[in-house]
């Protein structure tokens, strides 16, 4: 229920540093997530994947298929009042 930059600023993950070290690559993605227009990216648990936080459906929908080309597996969700709904 809070605006959606409160929420991005409030992503962290202690495990984030230490696998960019490893694997230049994530910092990468997560540097090509944030420019196309997310408010917030993390990557999740040690690195099995990461994530992108969007102000907007049509935001982010723009930004996968502007990503689609160049990640392995991508999919859109939207949040509900609990939990996550997969949308496309």
């Amino acid at each position: 229920r809070e605006e959606p930059e409160e929420v991005a600023r409030g992503f962290f993950n202690a495990l984030e540093e230490p696998a960019f070290s490893l694997h230049p690559a994530l910092r990468d993605l997560k540097g090509k997530l944030l420019g196309t227009g997310a408010l917030g990216a993390l990557l999740c648990g040690s690195g099995a994947c990461e994530f992108a936080y969007f102000r907007d459906e049509t935001t982010a929908m723009v930004a996968q298929e502007t990503l689609d080309p160049i990640v392995a597996w991508s999919r859109l969700c939207r949040p509900l009042a609990t939990g996550v709904h997969r949308s496309v």
